[in-house]
């Protein structure tokens, strides 16, 4: 009889014991995954504050004061070297000294990247060959113009306010200086942007802009036929005095070249 309420007495003992530790787990796990949950709305929340501070940050281009187009081709090399090898906020910052140094006009970009309108000569960068991939590798000089037409940390309308102004008069010079500086995959890819930039601009802007984008030799080939056929219908959809202004600087182009002229 005793041995029966010692037993019933250590059984109860023993089913408290278990309650409890079973509670101290519970409360344990809970408090983990508060914390964890914690921790995640706190990176969440610093993650949209630096998203933030970085909208609301103002793009301001340094004033650059080169004195001569070496000068200039040398920043625009060691901006865009230091770039492509860095990460986070440094690339950022690289990226915008590259852009900022970068051409704002057609015949600036003859200058640095084709030949120099003084000397004859070919331009500081026409055959530039290096940077991050290593100097046995052949670049070139369109691997800068590449990382130009490519740049999304710059804000889209200053960005393409650029990128319009070195295509402004532009003609086909071969190498370097051809096909638009290839905007067309802008017009492809940020349609609504860039047009919306190019709206504002004067008509004999807009056609030299979509001229210089099918100009060469022979232009009435296959590879503007497929630039004019995907994005003119994308062109024409978002602005449709701006896709007639396109058919006709291609079409100009292709007749005078079944011309002969």
């Amino acid at each position: 009889m005793l041995f029966n309420c010692c037993t019933k007495y250590n059984m109860k003992h023993l089913i408290i014991l278990i309650i409890s530790l079973m509670s101290i787990c519970s409360c344990n796990k809970e408090k983990k995954q508060n914390s964890i949950k914690s921790s995640n709305e706190s990176v969440a929340n610093h993650t949209q504050l630096l998203s933030k501070k970085v909208k609301e940050t103002k793009f301001e281009c340094p004033k650059f004061n080169f004195k001569t187009n070496k000068v200039q081709a040398d920043s625009i090399v060691m901006f865009f070297e230091k770039g492509k090898k860095s990460k986070g906020y440094k690339k950022i910052e690289f990226e915008k000294l590259f852009f900022c140094s970068f051409p704002n006009s057609f015949d600036q970009m003859e200058n640095i990247f084709g030949f120099d309108s003084e000397t004859g000569e070919p331009a500081v960068l026409y055959d530039y060959s290096g940077g991050p991939k290593g100097k046995n590798e052949s670049l070139m000089s369109y691997s800068i113009i590449s990382h130009f037409a490519n740049l999304k940390s710059v804000p889209s309308d200053i960005y393409f306010n650029k990128y319009v102004n070195i295509c402004v008069n532009g003609t086909w010079q071969a190498d370097n200086i051809r096909e638009g500086f290839d905007i067309h995959k802008r017009f492809e890819n940020d349609t609504k942007s860039i047009c919306n930039v190019l709206s504002k601009r004067t008509q004999k802007e807009i056609y030299s802009v979509f001229r210089f984008i099918f100009d060469g030799p022979h232009p009435d080939n296959e590879f503007n036929d497929e630039i004019f056929n995907t994005i003119h219908p994308l062109i024409s959809k978002e602005n449709i005095e701006l896709g007639n202004a396109l058919k006709r600087a291609y079409n100009d182009l292709v007749t005078r070249s079944k011309h002969g002229h």
